[in-house]
């Protein structure tokens, strides 16, 4: 692509799955919930399961170009999240009649790691914020939640909070909606 700009650009965390060429980006994203990418990608070179699976659960970054119409400027956004699935999709045949492997990799924001675990555990005088800040703080994810509202309600100061078997994400959701509080990660 000499003196072009290239539409889309992918980097894995530690350089890791070199030599690919990213082919097509599938974008859903809304308010009040977590992005999801799927990323479609060509190689010449045969990737092994045990390279692909180095790949789920780190980081990438995804650099997106969109060539406005009336001028030569692009507009540029970044996607920054962590692979939580890799695909091989097998051998895909060129217009030149040359094989290259086509692979596709989930793309989803950090927090989605949330989605994946799920606990039991007791919450004791605890505000929904205090227990927002504990289950993120498991994940290393650092985060300062303010609970003005509970000085505008009457809410008990023993609450107890119990989480069932169900995943972290879904606790805090469900936390949060039931004292009508919306949060921005």
């Amino acid at each position: 692509m000499a003196g072009e700009t290239a539409v889309l650009e992918v980097k894995f965390a530690g350089n890791g799955l070199t030599g690919l060429y990213p082919w097509d980006l599938v974008l859903e994203e809304g308010f009040s919930r977590l992005y999801r990418a799927e990323l479609t990608a060509l190689s010449s070179q045969k990737h092994t399961a045990e390279e692909l699976a180095a790949a789920v659960d780190n980081g990438i970054s995804v650099i997106i170009r969109e060539k406005l119409v009336t001028s030569a400027v692009y507009r540029v956004r970044y996607l920054h999240g962590i692979v939580t699935a890799a695909i091989n999709k097998g051998v895909f045949c060129s217009a030149s009649k040359s094989d290259c492997y086509t692979y596709v990799f989930v793309i989803e924001p950090e927090l989605a790691r949330l989605k994946y675990t799920r606990h039991t555990a007791p919450f004791y005088k605890m505000r929904p914020a205090a227990i927002t800040e504990k289950i993120l703080s498991d994940y290393k994810i650092d985060v300062q939640v303010k609970d003005d509202y509970i000085s505008r309600g009457k809410f008990g100061k023993n609450l107890m909070f119990n989480q069932f078997n169900i995943s972290d994400l879904d606790f805090i959701d469900g936390i949060t909606r039931l004292y009508g509080i919306s949060y921005v990660f």
